[in-house]
């Protein structure tokens, strides 16, 4: 973990920017998001709770430690420097900082991530009818599949 810790810490300041050669050799500087140099990026930040809890002796299938990890990343977004935008999505949209919450966001987030391009595609008119066309549209619905026996 420390490895990992050092090499987001020294990869803040290329985030988001083009691959390296491979002849440069990268050097700790300032963040994108502003980060001082040497300090980690919210992958490290959202690792550290997991961390403590799996420290202590506990598992991630202990619920009170699952709420104790939501809670650490709710209080952490409120400051961080970099969050990203679908987890401060979540995180700001928690009635309250519990696993349970942050799941059933998460889900919800991603329901509508998913049908948000099929949306588009059923909400957006049909350039190829004319407006005063009578026919039906066609038909939207996938077609049966055939099942295997």
């Amino acid at each position: 973990m420390l490895g990992s810790a050092a090499g987001d810490a020294l990869g803040s300041r290329y985030e988001f920017g083009p691959a390296l050669p491979d002849e440069v050799t990268p050097a700790f500087g300032r963040g994108v998001f502003g980060h001082d140099v040497g300090e980690w990026t919210d992958d490290t930040s959202m690792a550290m709770p997991i961390l403590r809890v799996l420290a202590d002796g506990r598992t991630l299938e202990d619920l009170a430690a699952l709420n104790e990890i939501v809670a650490s990343w709710c209080e952490w977004s409120r400051s961080a420097k970099d969050v990203g935008a679908q987890t401060r999505s979540i995180l700001s949209a928690l009635p309250v900082p519990t696993a349970a919450a942050a799941f059933a966001e998460s889900e919800r987030a991603h329901a509508a991530r998913n049908a948000a391009p099929a949306m588009g595609r059923s909400c957006a008119p049909d350039q190829s009818r004319s407006a005063t066309s009578t026919e039906p549209p066609p038909s939207s619905s996938p077609r049966p599949v055939a099942s295997r026996s």
